[in-house]
């Protein structure tokens, strides 16, 4: 891993470990900046700026632990790990995750970490690891929560979680079983998912032509 790539991924861990102390009017204020910044990001993102995107979702993480919203700072390095795996920087991604997880205490939240981190494993190639991270995906739902889930996973579920374990599965060379689950969760998609459908087709279509 480069120099680069090593502070990029630590960086936000340190950032997630502070415990900033505000009053309750900046904390309140914080949380508007806190939602804003990642959609910047993605912009940068989508266009190639890396190093802005990265600006920006830091940014977006001071405001979330701010404010106290560890939840919202978990989905924030959600985005963050998503940078690095693109980069083909997977160990990077699990570094982040590894250490998001469990300061993260929405349980759909928890499921949806432990999904990108499987997603992250499985491009290492690491069969174990990544399977133990499908299974706590799959269990952390099922805790207890008074708290609806935050806005950023309220919208995964059950065809995430078969859609995401059949593409790390065709990651790892089993391909029988990755076409059972990829095909298991698109089927479950609803008419709402359309974006996430348009996610899922194309590596759906690819795993089918390297069946052939």
């Amino acid at each position: 891993m480069t120099r680069a790539r090593h502070s990029s991924a630590w960086g936000p861990i340190r950032h997630f470990q502070r415990r900033p102390q505000h009053t309750p009017l900046e904390q309140r204020l914080h949380t508007p900046a806190a939602s804003l910044s990642p959609a910047i990001a993605w912009q940068h993102f989508d266009e190639r700026r890396h190093a802005a995107a990265g600006r920006f979702w830091h940014a977006a993480l001071h405001n979330a632990l701010t404010a106290g919203r560890r939840d919202l700072g978990g989905g924030i390095l959600s985005d963050l790990a998503h940078q690095p795996l693109w980069l083909a920087d997977a160990r990077g991604a699990v570094a982040i995750l590894e250490h998001a997880i469990p300061r993260t205490p929405h349980p759909t939240a928890r499921s949806f970490l432990h999904l990108r981190q499987a997603r992250a494993l499985a491009a290492l190639g690491e069969d174990g690891p990544c399977r133990r991270a499908l299974t706590a995906a799959d269990k952390a739902p099922q805790a207890p929560s008074c708290d609806p889930a935050p806005a950023w996973c309220s919208w995964t579920g059950t065809a995430d979680l078969a859609a995401d374990s059949g593409r790390c599965l065709a990651d790892l060379g089993q391909r029988q079983r990755s076409h059972q689950l990829m095909d298991e969760g698109i089927a479950l998609l609803t008419a709402t998912r359309s974006k996430t459908r348009a996610v899922f087709l194309p590596a759906d279509r690819s795993r089918q032509a390297n069946a052939r």
